[in-house]
């Protein structure tokens, strides 16, 4: 979707490691589930993993209920800036968060100062 070589990582499933590597920026979980999904726990899951001293970048979460489209999850705070709580999010179809890398991408210090911008925070 983004161009980048993105993969799964030689760690997932390895608590604190990201699920997938090659998307500059973020910090990705990825998830299926079969049955009731439990969105907000992944969530947290996901930002938990991207402050980890190993981890640099936004978190996102991409997950995929049976017989529906992947969604992707993000802090609402990477595209409003002026929103300064980490219990805000949005999500987007695949397309969309395409769209949003591909035009954020032609700004890497976005990329990467977002993920700065939460060290040292609590959350909620």
């Amino acid at each position: 979707l983004t161009g980048e070589p993105a993969e799964r990582s030689s760690r997932s499933g390895v608590a604190g490691a990201a699920d997938v590597v090659g998307l500059p920026g973020y910090t990705i979980e990825v998830k299926y589930h079969y049955k009731t999904p439990t969105v907000n726990s992944w969530w947290r899951q996901a930002v938990s993993q991207s402050k980890r001293k190993n981890q640099l970048g936004t978190p996102l979460l991409m997950y995929k209920n049976l017989r529906q489209d992947w969604t992707f999850r993000l802090p609402l705070q990477h595209l409003v800036p002026e929103v300064r709580h980490e219990d805000k999010w949005i999500e987007m179809d695949g397309d969309s968060f395409a769209a949003m890398y591909r035009e954020k991408k032609d700004e890497p210090d976005q990329l990467i100062d977002s993920g700065r911008e939460r060290e040292g925070t609590e959350s909620r």
